[in-house]
């Protein structure tokens, strides 16, 4: 859900097996947090459900798909 809380989820749907990887950014473009390490995943959906464990404010989901990256805004409303 966006906004979220204590919990956001990350869904995608790979046409193809595909390295992924998932960052959390703040709005300056700093790591807050590692969602999933680079890895190959498998043709299908796939879901990354995560403690947010931030305080309210925008941050940016950064996912990249065998090396295409695509940012997200995710907002957090405690």
């Amino acid at each position: 859900p966006n906004p979220a809380s204590s919990f956001a989820t990350v869904s995608l749907n790979l046409t193809e097996a595909s390295e992924v990887s998932i960052k959390l950014m703040d709005i300056n473009g700093k790591e807050i947090k590692n969602i999933q390490n680079p890895s190959t995943l498998e043709i299908g959906s796939h879901e990354f459900k995560f403690d947010t464990g931030l305080s309210s404010g925008v941050y940016m989901v950064n996912l990249t798909v065998n090396g295409n990256t695509y940012t997200r805004k995710l907002v957090i409303a405690q």
